[in-house]
């Protein structure tokens, strides 16, 4: 299993503060070869923390793999942390009918973008003139822990060479970890 922590590129790319928070997106580059078929999916613990909502107001965070929503949890006003234990299968729920997850088999490639946006209900100031209504707007904190995991451990590596598509496209075998 990898961690997020050896995902990120840079410090503090794992957490996020406003209003409405900025995406936190991680690189996930894989092998070219990676053989996924018959496969039941990759396995994700994720952790994170988040501003709680002051009430059940529809906010939640999604999960994108290469601009393709994936899931959306809510983001319940009487928790401030949460752990996510999800099977990514990749196909359409083929193997793991129970699967929380599914990302279509054709999504994932050898340079991908794995993105967790925060979206929050903000209340909007109304009122009328005998009942003039104020607030100071709080700013949200959203973070993925470290210790977040993403394990593609026991696949199997399988391409037909030669294949110039592997050297030029994913830098293979050059890249990081190959």
């Amino acid at each position: 299993p990898v961690t997020f922590a050896e995902l990120a590129t840079f410090k503090g790319q794992l957490q996020s503060a406003g209003l409405n928070p900025y995406p936190i997106v991680l690189d996930l580059n894989l092998p070219p070869d990676l053989f996924t078929f018959r496969n039941s999916g990759i396995e994700m613990r994720l952790n994170y923390r988040y501003t709680a909502p002051n009430s059940d107001d529809g906010s939640k965070m999604t999960i994108n793999v290469n601009n393709e929503i994936i899931q959306s949890q809510p983001l319940l006003p009487n928790k401030k942390d949460s752990s996510l234990l999800a099977r990514l299968p990749f196909t359409q729920s083929l193997f793991d009918p129970d699967s929380q997850f599914a990302i279509p088999a054709l999504k994932l490639g050898e340079l991908n973008k794995l993105k967790f946006e925060f979206h929050y209900s903000n209340p909007i100031a109304g009122g009328t003139a005998e009942q003039c209504v104020s607030y100071q707007p709080v700013p949200n904190n959203v973070a993925i822990d470290e210790s977040s995991t993403i394990d593609f451990s026991g696949y199997r590596h399988y391409m037909a060479m030669p294949n110039l598509h592997a050297f030029s496209q994913s830098a293979f075998p050059f890249s990081r970890m190959a």
